[in-house]
């Protein structure tokens, strides 16, 4: 088990979005892809060796307008 307390970032936690929408008639698709990129202090070191964390998501959407 992580203890969440325990965990420094380092700076700030950007997050960033991709999405690609396409229409066709009354049909509507998209794809995104998303997530957060952090530099942590592990375990609360703020000197020393930081671990670079990317958490990745994929998402679609289909709708018959």
């Amino acid at each position: 088990m992580v203890n969440c307390l325990s965990v420094i970032v380092d700076g700030v936690i950007p997050y960033w979005r991709l999405a690609l929408q396409h229409n066709l008639g009354k049909n509507s698709f998209s794809l995104r892809i998303y997530g957060p990129v952090a530099v942590i202090c592990p375990a609360g070191n703020v000197s020393g060796i930081t671990d670079r964390f990317t958490d990745t998501a994929l998402d679609t959407q289909y709708k018959f307008i």
